[in-house]
């Protein structure tokens, strides 16, 4: 479930969490009144007052840290709903990179390939041209994930917009590899696929 506060959506463990951190602001602003009012005439180290305090700032404390925490997980998440993403162009990025791709590779692992290996790649293909197997190949791959690669917007908007913008201009390069029936211009799109492919590796978030 999810409240709003601040006019953001928050969960309940941390609408928790600000709703103590405000506590503690609250406490440290009336805690100098609340003392002259309460022990006016009795001394400050017969009161509860610094045992409030060291508790208030063990909460500080966890509220940091659970701040830290959820830091943490957010940035790991993004990194992982990336990750579905980059896999799920492997069976486009990957056929062109044969030559450069290692020997022996973990099962069901997605290769990132270092931005000189991408634009080697690139270089050759513009140098080369598209074999008909490989042609024939990545068209009928973009047919078959250009829907599904529009459903995966909504994913990559979840990580961030430069992350929607760079899917949302591999969509439309996919769709022109798709429509296109010219060998010289699905070359330029692949390459612009591969070029733009470098692009969403190197972006990052925070």
């Amino acid at each position: 479930m999810r409240i709003r506060f601040l006019e953001e959506k928050v969960t309940w463990l941390k609408g928790f969490f600000l709703f103590y951190l405000f506590f503690l602001v609250m406490f440290f602003a009336a805690a100098p009144f609340l003392t002259l009012w309460l022990y006016s005439e009795t001394s400050i180290t017969r009161t509860l007052l610094p045992q409030l305090i060291g508790f208030c700032m063990q909460g500080g404390f966890l509220v940091v840290l659970f701040a830290l925490y959820e830091k943490r997980a957010t940035v790991d998440t993004r990194q992982a709903w990336k990750g579905t993403l980059r896999g799920f162009l492997a069976p486009l990025v990957d056929p062109c990179l044969a030559t450069w791709k290692p020997a022996q590779m973990p099962e069901n692992s997605t290769w990132w390939p270092e931005p000189q290996i991408m634009q080697a790649a690139i270089d050759a293909l513009r140098a080369e041209g598209l074999n008909p197997e490989l042609r024939i190949s990545i068209q009928t791959v973009a047919r078959e994930r250009l829907l599904a690669m529009q459903s995966l917007a909504t994913l990559a908007a979840q990580i961030d917009h430069d992350h929607l913008t760079t899917w949302m201009e591999l969509l439309v390069v996919l769709r022109g590899i798709e429509q296109s029936e010219d060998e010289t211009e699905q070359t330029q799109l692949v390459a612009r696929m591969l070029e733009t492919v470098v692009r969403f590796d190197e972006l990052f978030f925070v």
